[in-house]
Parts: structure tokens; sequence; C-alpha cells
């Protein structure tokens, strides 16, 4: 209960037995980002914002006189989204 099948080799069509293995999610996650599988930020496909922008975000809320809700509206996210990425709870790699 609670496993997942694990791609050892990170390609996901490769199911030869060999490269298959149980694991927890967190184990497939550390699979993933070992072999630079591991979509996150500007690479994930659902991304809306790139590094820059994060960045962006961080310094101008930062140093004040703006908003979290005016950054979210020019940046066309969330008011959520600009909360997690200020408080780093989201692109912690950056």
């Amino acid at each position: 209960d609670g496993m997942e099948c694990r791609h050892l080799n990170g390609v996901k069509t490769d199911n030869r037995l060999d490269n298959l293995s149980w694991g927890t999610p967190g184990e497939n996650r550390d699979d993933n980002r070992v072999l630079g599988a591991y979509q996150r930020g500007e690479d994930h496909p659902m991304g809306k914002l790139a590094a820059d922008d994060v960045h962006a975000i961080r310094s101008r809320y930062g140093a004040g006189g703006v908003t979290m809700r005016e950054l979210a509206a020019e940046f066309a996210v969330s008011v959520p989204c600009v909360s997690s990425i200020v408080n780093r709870h989201s692109w912690k790699h950056e």
C-alpha cells in the first residue's frame, strides 16, 4: 500500500523487469531528480513563470511598495502563487 512503480533509468516506456522496482513516491521523485527527469519551475509543462519572473517577484515584494495582489495581476498568476514564491514554499530551487 502506498508504493508505486519506479523506472530506474528514468525512461517511463522502458518496462523491462530489470528497470522496474516498487518504491515510495519519495523514492520515485529522488530517482527523477538524480536522473534529471524531474520537471520543475519553467521546465514544468504547466509552469507559467520563468526564473527571472520569480526573482523579480521576490525582489520587488522584498523592497516594499507593491502588494502580492498587484504582483499577481502583473504576472497573471494567483495571489496564493505569489505568496508561495515569496515565502519560498515553491520555486525553492531558485
